[in-house]
């Protein structure tokens, strides 16, 4: 909760144990959006619904992003984040299809493909040979992440729903 919501938010919910409604709930951070509570249900399945209909390989890699790299300074983020996407791009079939689904103004059908191999690479000609040779030794590609060591084992555990939307209800309404 320390990481979700601002110091002071989450100190006065631990220490003074009070009830908090919907709206401070949604001020604090607490919850993505408040709805009333006849339409909290459909709310949510609309969510579910437009995530399912999401590449299931990427939405796996976003969701890793997140355990494992949470903490990294912006820049390298990016830099990660750029390298999963052209992972995703050249392993499986789901961006070229998104692509087509686009330009044919359809809805996609991601289905989280291999891409086939194709022909082998063709070898470097000398002249890129000695280029990749010296980019390797001068350390061109030993960026920020070079030194730094991820445990790509099991990812550590996440608090429960943080990686999902949240919603909270509006308290329905009483009759009179």
């Amino acid at each position: 909760m320390i990481k979700q919501l601002r110091y002071i938010d989450a100190m006065k919910m631990l220490l003074t144990d009070d009830p908090v409604d919907a709206a401070e709930a949604l001020r604090i951070g607490l919850v993505n959006e408040v709805v009333p509570h006849a339409q909290l249900m459909e709310r949510a399945e609309t969510i579910a619904r437009h995530i399912v209909k999401m590449p299931p390989v990427t939405l796996r890699m976003m969701k890793e992003f997140v355990v494992r790299f949470d903490d990294l300074p912006t820049d390298q983020a990016w830099h990660v984040q750029n390298l999963i996407n052209n992972l995703l791009i050249q392993v499986t079939t789901d961006g070229e299809e998104g692509r087509q689904a686009f330009n044919e103004k359809r809805l996609p059908n991601f289905t989280a493909a291999l891409r086939r191999r194709g022909d082998a690479w063709e070898e470097p000609s000398e002249e890129d040979a000695d280029r990749l040779d010296d980019a390797y030794r001068s350390g061109e590609f030993c960026g920020p992440l070079a030194h730094r060591r991820y445990p790509f084992g099991n990812p550590p555990a996440l608090p429960r729903g943080s990686w999902l939307p949240i919603l909270a209800s509006t308290a329905p309404e009483q009759k009179p």
